[in-house]
Parts: C-alpha cells; sequence; structure tokens
C-alpha cells in the first residue's frame, strides 16, 4: 500500500511485513516517510560538537555535548550520577485535559542533563559516546580502544587516527569500513591485511599499494605483482610524485576504483537481507551497518540485536521501535537515550540503570512505574499507562516521535544535518533549532600525539579541520539508500547503493565473487 507523506509529500510504501510490526506494536501505521522519520530522530543525537560549560550543581567546569543556551539544566557526571538530587523531585500529575507532548517538553526544561556519554573510560574528555577506553581524542561511539583521535565508531583497535567504521585494528590512518588491520593508510572494505596503502575492497593482503578487489596476495603495486625490491621502489618514487596523500585519494577513486568492477552491496555471512554494511545478520530491510542482528527494518547502526524497526544508534537492544540511543535495553518504544538494561519504556528521554516501566520520563536512574517522573504503584501505574495511550490516540500524538522542537540541539548540531542538511529557514520552517553564527572556517590545532604519528609514518600535517576531514570520510562511504540498477555484467535487475548514473562498474554479487576468487 502507497501512501503520502506526512512532511516532504513524496510517496512511499507500507508493505504487509510493516503492517504487521505496527500491529505487534499496537501502533498506527506510519504518517511520514523513513526519511523523514530517521530524519527527525537523528535530530536529537549531537556527535561532534563539545563545549566548555559551568555544571548547573556545584559550579565546576566541564565538557559537554549541551551548551550553555541548553534549555535543561546539566550536571557534571559526578553530580548526576550522585544521590545529590532526585529526579522524581521533579514528577507532576499528568492533565488529561492537555496533549501529552505539552506536559512532557515542560518537563524536559527542568530535570537535569549527563553532560556526556563517556563510561568507564581514562583521560577521554574530549570524546562522545565512548566506552571502556584509554586516552582517545575527538573521537566518536569508540569502545574498548587507545589512542584513538579524530575517528568515528572504532573498536577493539589501537593507535589509529581519522578513520571511520574499523574494528581490530592496529596503527592505523584514514581507514573505511575495515576490519583486523596493521600499519594502513587510505584503505576502504579492506579486512585482515597490513602495510596496504591506497587499497579498496581487499582481503588478507599484505603489501599492497594502489589495489582494488584483490584476495590473499602481497606486493602488489596497482594490482600488478611485484618482487619486494620492485615494489618497495616503486611505491617509494610513486609517493615522491603525489604530494599530500589525502588530495591524492579522490584522484585514486576516480582513475582506479571507478575502473575496476565493485560489488552492489556490501552484506556478509547475512540470510534474507537488504541494505549495506551488514554482517553476520538476517531478515534485515533498508539497513545499514548493521551487525549481528536478526530482524531490522529502517535502520541504522545496530548491533547485537533483535527485532529492531525505525531505530538508530542501538547496541545489544530488543523489541524497539521509533528510538534512537539505545543500549542493552529492551520493549523500548519513542524513546532517545535508554542505557543499562532498561526496558518497557515508552517516551522517556536519558533513562538509565534498570529503569523500567515508565512513560514520559527523564534522566530516570534505576526507578520504575514512573510517569512523568512521578511514582505510581505497580496496579496504578498501569492503569494510567493505559489512559494515557488512549488520551494520545485521541490527540493524535501516539505513535508519533517526538516534535522536532522537544530535540535538546539545534539542527545544525545534530548528526541530521551530516545525512539530511538543511539551511536555517528550511530548518527553522520544519520546527528545529538553529545555531547562529557557526563558523564555515575554523581554525585547529594539533596536539603532541598526533604529531608524533604523522612524523612517525611521514604523513604531511593535515590542512583541514577535523569536521571537515570527517565529513569527507562520510562522502567516501555510500549514502544510506538503496537504488534499482542493472548489473554491468550479466544485466539482471539488482539493488544498489550506487545509482544507476553513477560511473562505477557495479557487479550483483554473483558476477562479483566470479571476478575476485
Amino acid at each position: 500500500m502507497n501512501k503520502i507523506c506526512g512532511l516532504c509529500k513524496k510517496q512511499f510504501e507500507i508493505t504487509d511485513f510493516h503492517k504487521k510490526i505496527y500491529a505487534r506494536f499496537m501502533v498506527p501505521e506510519a504518517r511520514f516517510c523513513p526519511d523523514c522519520r530517521t530524519q527527525r530522530r537523528l535530530s536529537f543525537r549531537n556527535e561532534r560538537n563539545l563545549y566548555h560549560r559551568k555544571c548547573d550543581l556545584s559550579g565546576a567546569n566541564i565538557i559537554s555535548i549541551y551548551s550553555e543556551n541548553c534549555r535543561a539544566p546539566v550536571y557534571s557526571a559526578e553530580s548526576w550520577w550522585s544521590d545529590k538530587w532526585d529526579p522524581l523531585e521533579y514528577g507532576r500529575k499528568i492533565d488529561f485535559n492537555r496533549p501529552f507532548f505539552e506536559q512532557f517538553y515542560e518537563l524536559t526544561a527542568k530535570v537535569p542533563l549527563l553532560p556526556n556519554v563517556v563510561l568507564n573510560s581514562i583521560n577521554c574528555e574530549y570524546n562522545s559516546y565512548i566506552v571502556e577506553s584509554k586516552n582517545c581524542y575527538q573521537s566518536v561511539r569508540t569502545g574498548s580502544s587507545e589512542d584513538v583521535q579524530y575517528s568515528y565508531l572504532v573498536i577493539s583497535s589501537e593507535r589509529c587516527l581519522d578513520c571511520y567504521m574499523i574494528s581490530n585494528c592496529q596503527d592505523c590512518y584514514e581507514c573505511i569500513d575495515s576490519f583486523r588491520l596493521n600499519s594502513c593508510q587510505f584503505c576502504q572494505l579492506c579486512q585482515g591485511s597490513s602495510n596496504c596503502h591506497f587499497c579498496y575492497d581487499m582481503i588478507g593482503c599484505h603489501d599492497c599499494f594502489g589495489c582494488v578487489g584483490l584476495r590473499n596476495t602481497r606486493h602488489h603495486f596497482f594490482n600488478q605483482k611485484c618482487t619486494p625490491e620492485e615494489y618497495q621502489k616503486k611505491v617509494s618514487d610513486f609517493l615522491r610524485t603525489i604530494g599530500d596523500p589525502r588530495t591524492y585519494r579522490q584522484k585514486f577513486y576516480e582513475e582506479v576504483v571507478a575502473k575496476k568492477p565493485i560489488k552492489n552491496l556490501q552484506i556478509t555471512n547475512s540470510e534474507n537481507s537488504i541494505g549495506n554494511n551488514i554482517f553476520e545478520s538476517r531478515n534485515i530491510f533498508h539497513g545499514f551497518d548493521i551487525e549481528k542482528t536478526d530482524t531490522s527494518s529502517y535502520s541504522w547502526g545496530v548491533e547485537i540485536s533483535k527485532d529492531i524497526h525505525d531505530c538508530n544508534f542501538i547496541y545489544q537492544g530488543e523489541n524497539c521501535y521509533e528510538n534512537i540511543s539505545n543500549s542493552s535495553s529492551q520493549n523500548i518504544m519513542f524513546t532517545f537515550g535508554a542505557w543499562s538494561s532498561c526496558y518497557n519504556l515508552l517516551y522517556c528521554m536519558l533513562c538509565s540503570n534498570n529503569s523500567h516501566d515508565c512513560f514520559g520520563c527523564i534522566s530516570l536512574k534505576h526507578n520504575e512505574y514512573c510517569i512523568l517522573n512521578k511514582q505510581y504503584s505497580k496496579d496504578e501505574y498501569i492503569k494510567l499507562r493505559d489512559r494515557l495511550i488512549e488520551h494520545m490516540k485521541k490527540t493524535g500524538e501516539w505513535g508519533q516521535f517526538f516534535p522536532p522542537m522537544f530535540s535538546f540541539f539545534a539542527y545544525n548540531e545534530s548528526v541530521a544535518q551530516e545525512y539530511f542538511p538543511l539551511e536555517e529557514e528550511a530548518a527553522l520552517v520544519g520546527g528545529w533549532q538553529w545555531l547562529a553564527g557557526e563558523k564555515t572556517a575554523k581554525n585547529f590545532k594539533m596536539n603532541p600525539q598526533e604529531l608524533k604519528f604523522y612524523r612517525k609514518y611521514n604523513i604531511p600535517a593535515p590542512k583541514i579541520h577535523p569536521d571537515e576531514r570527517h565529513k569527507l570520510r562520510v562522502q567516501l562511504r555510500n549514502p544510506k539508500r538503496l537504488f534499482t540498477r542493472k548489473c554491468a555484467k550479466c544485466d539482471n535487475d539488482m539493488y544498489s547503493v550506487y545509482a544507476a548514473d553513477r560511473p562505477e562498474i557495479v557487479y550483483c554479487e554473483k558476477c562479483y565473487l566470479e571476478t575476485v576468487y
């Protein structure tokens, strides 16, 4: 069944599969298209903007993802986790003569927020969404890593700089979507390789330069076999001619990668799945950056989860619908931020530590049976919860994620601006806030550890701000969209993240595997 999006007015499809999902979660069919739903959720997450500000409880200087202009108070991590305050102090009764969203918005301006998500980490204050790491700087979504700088989604890695979505890597620079690399630079979609430079889609390769689509090889220069001595000379001579390797990278994609066959979608060890960068998963529909997940639709950034629909950035989640930024939680709906074993949450924000059976609450820690941060008995909670759902059905609020104005961030501070860029006027018309006076030309300085890395690997110091370097890496990854096109070899129809008018030579999986193996 096709519908017209209530926001962008584009047509979108509601499949029988999704009708079953809506029935299971007991929500109405989506009013908005998948892109508009995703855009709204992403506007609630700020990953890359950190601010110096005061703790609103102690007055101490802190680093926070919330600026001084945030409508809610912000406490230092020490104060927020302490027993010096109680989130239930801000509780209020639900007024069934008013819309729920109106009342919840008022609550979100009162309850203190945790300044950032930096958990069990050492010397990692200048990062966001980082856990169990050490000596990291200006990195996002990092876990179990050490000495990582200016990177995004780095897991179990050491001494890596300017990377995006890597794991189990050491001493890597400007690597993207890669795993188990050692001493590699400017590599993308590579696995189990070492000492590779400017390589794309390589597995089990060592000492390769400018290569695409090779498997289990050594000493190749632009896909040509060399002796070790020839290889070293060719690489040395070539590096002297290209100047800054960052500048050459775009030329490498245009002149080398674009002339080699590449696979339509990156789906590995998965079944019944459609999307890109899907690993060891099953039953994935329009999923991107999905790992070890069973059954998901219209979701990004999901790991080790089950039954995840219309969600972003979910780790170890189960039975989640219209959520963003959740970990180790289950049965969560219409929620921004739930972690550390939360369950049965509806329309909540930033709740943690086994909080459960709560509706319209914010900043709870190990609480239960609360509505608008007010405590109830179990029986009272169930009766009020059911009544509130019926009330929201009448007001038209039930089944919708929070309105844009509920975000604590300006649109151009949020992840939404990365994937759905807007100008100020369009953002304001859409109901979002806008951070005025944002600089387009930003100054930056390099820290001693960063300079040491460049000198060790003979890499010229960058002339571009880290945020701009991050944007360039995002552009090198394919968009989180699916297109229909024909395989360049067998001419069969297929889905691809490469639009039909793109210059790359794109093969279906069958034809591609026949080419590289």
